[in-house]
C-alpha cells in the first residue's frame, strides 16, 4: 500500500518537521510513503477553504482511499 500524506502549506516549524519525520518512519513499515504539500490559499474564510480543497482533490486518483486529519480532533 502506498501512503501519500497531503498537507496544506509548508512544514516550517522544526518541531513539526521532526514529528512528521518520525510519523513517516513508522508508516514506511507498511509500504511506500511520501509527503506532498499543496499551496495554501492567500485569503481566509470559506473561499480559501474551497480553493485548498480543490488543490487537495486534484492530487488524488478516483480509486484512492482518503483519511482526513484535523488539528481540532
Amino acid at each position: 500500500m502506498k501512503i501519500l500524506l497531503l498537507c496544506v502549506g509548508k512544514l516550517r516549524s522544526a518541531a513539526l518537521k521532526t514529528v512528521c519525520g518520525e510519523y513517516l518512519a513508522r508508516l514506511r513499515r507498511y509500504g511506500g510513503c511520501e509527503v506532498a504539500e499543496c499551496r495554501a490559499a492567500e485569503s481566509r474564510g470559506a473561499a480559501a477553504a474551497e480553493e485548498e480543497s480543490q488543490r487537495l482533490l486534484s492530487a488524488l486518483k478516483p480509486a484512492d482511499q482518503v483519511w482526513i486529519l484535523d488539528p481540532r480532533g
